[in-house]
């Protein structure tokens, strides 16, 4: 029932930053940077990003792997500027297991009424890496944009902690899981990336947690 109240809600007609937007690519670009610093992305060929949206997550990615952008939004698969796009549902990839050497997502997991099935799909279909970032309920700005805005409640359960039970399902080994940022892609003014350009990305209160695993020999049987 959630899935479908989100899919009408994403499918109706909204004003959106282009993905050329200084705040958008700043915001894209620097998570990317963030995580060469713990996957190595010479040996990442394919990946795949879940709950795409409009782009955001895909476009900033290096051009040398082919990268595939899913969405259950039809809408926002129109609006994405990428190339490889399908429309399915996370709780049932299409994908054979082991597919890609990467399989990511960017805050959608708050969205689902049972995002441990979503997280299950995407441990199935990598074979290597797999990279969850979700908005930290913690941050006092998150939790009250949480509270507020109806399809945004889900962000209130959200924590470091909730990302990490994850894994106790999947049994993927932990490399890095921490609070960072200060942006949001949508919202931020464009005048605040004067300051935020200064200000360490990796802090405390971080707007989202984002948490890097990788997938055991054990697991890929």
């Amino acid at each position: 029932m959630k899935e479908k109240v989100e899919k009408m809600y994403w499918e109706s007609s909204k004003k959106r930053r282009p993905i050329s937007h200084p705040v958008v690519k700043f915001y894209c670009t620097q998570r990317v940077e963030y995580l060469k610093k713990y996957l190595d992305f010479s040996s990442i060929k394919t990946a795949l990003d879940v709950g795409a949206g409009y782009g955001y997550s895909s476009f900033y990615f290096p051009s040398s792997i082919e990268l595939v952008s899913s969405d259950f939004s039809f809408l926002n698969l129109t609006i994405s500027p990428m190339r490889n796009k399908i429309q399915t549902s996370s709780l049932d990839l299409p994908f054979r297991s082991n597919s890609f050497d990467l399989v990511y997502g960017w805050s959608f997991l708050h969205h689902l009424e049972k995002p441990e099935k979503a997280v299950a799909e995407m441990a199935r279909v990598t074979k290597k890496y797999l990279v969850l970032l979700e908005p930290n309920g913690k941050n006092p700005v998150q939790f009250a944009f949480g509270l507020l805005h109806p399809m945004e409640h889900g962000t209130l359960k959200y924590n470091r902690k909730k990302l990490l039970s994850h894994l106790n399902d999947i049994k993927f080994k932990l490399i890095s899981c921490e609070p960072t940022g200060w942006l949001f892609a949508g919202a931020s003014p464009t005048f605040s990336l004067a300051l935020c350009k200064h200000l360490p990305f990796v802090h405390r209160l971080g707007l989202c947690n984002i948490m890097v695993c990788e997938k055991p020999p054990s697991v890929k049987s």
